[in-house]
């Protein structure tokens, strides 16, 4: 396996190795079994989703495959276990009044121009928190995605570059997003003057007052009890990036566009997760097709 892996990713494998060292560890390589394996994915079912035994999967499978590359190993049993199916999270779009709901009812606080900017872009957590007030152009209203912020297990936070050249875009801004961001620079800055800190365009736009990234798990955390307040029981603040591509597409925008939005590197992509917020794609396509076949019968 490579080891030129990002370090928030390879903490992942970190962890579920250990659940696999666990789980297998005391059965020699040469003795595994189908069946063993079969077991593990039981025995964990019990309490992780089918998304995650599938990452413990792809892991297990990965590892046995360099064991066979390196001849420690005939063959890669894993290959013979089909993991637990996934089946695909329901998205929840909030609507227009829905949003104005939730927004209200943090209208002044820290979180406002958070949820705001996320629902007005589209833009991922980590995206979000890894802004600075130099990726920002309020005059020409664009916002530039070229990092994102993580927070390892250890405590520390990494800076790095999104995963593709897709997500590395520039994001235009509407005129409400812009006096959105204004106004939370104002708040920034008068918070700053207070501690004795300056605003440069270094600093992360979406800090906490002394300028320090926040915890990407607290904006999880604050967004689900707001929702819970508001009667959102359920959305998740993903959630917040499916609302705006799903009124997007609602109001015709083309799903090209939308896919540069989110950073999608391809349209396929935006199509394959969103063609069920198109309006009225079925019915136009079977209209068409009974155009075609008159203009067949004409001929």
């Amino acid at each position: 396996m490579s080891t030129q892996v990002r370090p928030k990713t390879f903490e992942g494998y970190q962890y579920r190795a250990k659940h696999l060292i666990v789980g297998l560890g005391h059965i020699p390589l040469a003795e595994l079994r189908p069946e063993h394996i079969q077991h593990y994915y039981r025995e964990k079912g019990k309490k992780l989703a089918p998304a995650t035994i599938g990452k413990h999967h792809n892991l297990l499978s990965a590892a046995l495959a360099q064991a066979v590359e390196w001849r420690t190993l005939p063959r890669n049993v894993a290959e013979a276990v089909k993991p637990p199916q996934v089946l695909r999270k329901e998205m929840r779009a909030l609507t227009g009044p829905e949003v104005h709901r939730l927004l209200a009812a943090c209208e002044g606080k820290t979180w406002h121009p958070i949820f705001h900017t996320l629902t007005w872009t589209g833009l991922r957590r980590s995206e979000l928190l890894g802004l600075r007030w130099k990726d920002v152009d309020l005059l020409m209203a664009t916002m530039r995605v070229v990092q994102t912020l993580q927070k390892l297990n250890k405590g520390e936070y990494i800076y790095q570059e999104p995963k593709t050249q897709a997500g590395r875009r520039t994001i235009a801004l509407s005129p409400v997003s812009c006096l959105e961001l204004r106004a939370h620079r104002e708040d920034q800055e008068r918070d700053a003057n207070i501690l004795g800190i300056d605003i440069t365009d270094d600093t992360l736009i979406f800090s906490h007052p002394d300028a320090s990234p926040r915890l990407p798990s607290t904006l999880t955390l604050a967004f689900r009890r707001l929702a819970d307040r508001v009667g959102l029981q359920g959305v998740r603040l993903h959630d917040l990036r499916h609302t705006m591509a799903s009124l997007y597409l609602q109001q015709g925008v083309s799903p090209k566009t939308v896919a540069e939005r989110l950073g999608h590197s391809s349209v396929v992509i935006t199509l394959d997760l969103y063609s069920h917020c198109l309006p009225g794609v079925q019915e136009a396509a079977a209209a068409q097709f009974d155009a075609a076949m008159e203009a067949v019968l004409v001929k």
